[in-house]
């Protein structure tokens, strides 16, 4: 029924405003920042594997609802910076991307994002993430921060790649209108 009212509005020229607040919007940046501890480092850099920056932004249109799910449909990108391959994340090649976001029973409190190229795929994969075109967050704790609303999540990692410690900062920024 939306979609035959949508197109009568357009049709007739009566909703300027109308069509954008029929379902909620997403934008989202998404930053990550890799830094290569140890007296290896400058080996690793030789190979091209060095300390770098990159951000990702995002857009969404509500395409569906759930009890604490919603998914949006729209955009995923790298917008600047750039990483050695092993330390990149999934981009979709034609820029169009799904993202869910799962809340707390609160309703209030962000607990997961993920950035998916196919609609069902709204379960997070845990293994070959690129290749199953997916990048995610989870385990957050991101309330709303104003009335917009916006989510903020900042984490610090440290992991170890076979002699190397890799720490990464990961900052995420979920707005919705």
């Amino acid at each position: 029924m939306f979609v035959f009212r949508h197109a009568l509005c357009v049709f007739l020229g009566l909703c300027s405003g109308w069509a954008s607040a029929a379902e909620p919007t997403l934008t989202l940046r998404y930053s990550v920042a890799f830094d290569l501890v140890g007296a290896l480092e400058s080996a690793a850099c030789s190979t091209g594997l060095c300390d770098c920056e990159v951000a990702y932004e995002g857009t969404g249109v509500r395409v569906s609802t759930g009890k604490g799910v919603e998914t949006y449909e729209g955009t995923f990108a790298l917008v600047s910076g750039a990483c050695h391959e092993q330390l990149t994340f999934w981009v979709p090649e034609d820029g169009k991307a799904f993202h869910t976001l799962r809340f707390a029973k609160d309703g209030t409190t962000l607990t997961e994002w993920i950035g998916h190229g196919k609609k069902a795929d709204t379960k997070r994969f845990e293994d070959s993430m690129k290749a199953k075109q997916q990048v995610w967050l989870a385990e957050l704790d991101a309330p709303r921060q104003d009335a917009a609303p916006t989510y903020a999540h900042t984490e610090n990692e440290a992991q170890k790649a076979g002699p190397f410690e890799i720490r990464s900062v990961h900052t995420l920024e979920i707005t919705l209108k």
